[in-house]
């Protein structure tokens, strides 16, 4: 699978069960639909910090103010 913001070969590894794609140049990270919830729903507060965190910085990084 390619990385849809680079186009990377993205690295699988799986994570308390839940196969995490993530990115080796951009750092993104990429779940698979119902991933997300299954690790939002476990006490796993470090991994779901991550990803939220990634995705906040991903948005920031794409979307600019306008002028």
């Amino acid at each position: 699978m390619k990385c849809p913001k680079d186009g990377f070969d993205l690295a699988s590894s799986t994570y308390h069960g839940v196969q995490i794609e993530t990115c080796p140049r951009c750092g993104g990270m990429w779940l698979d639909a119902g991933e997300l919830e299954a690790v939002a729903h476990e006490d796993r507060p470090s991994i779901f910090s991550r990803v939220v965190s990634d995705a906040l910085t991903s948005l920031r990084n794409t979307v600019k103010p306008k002028k």
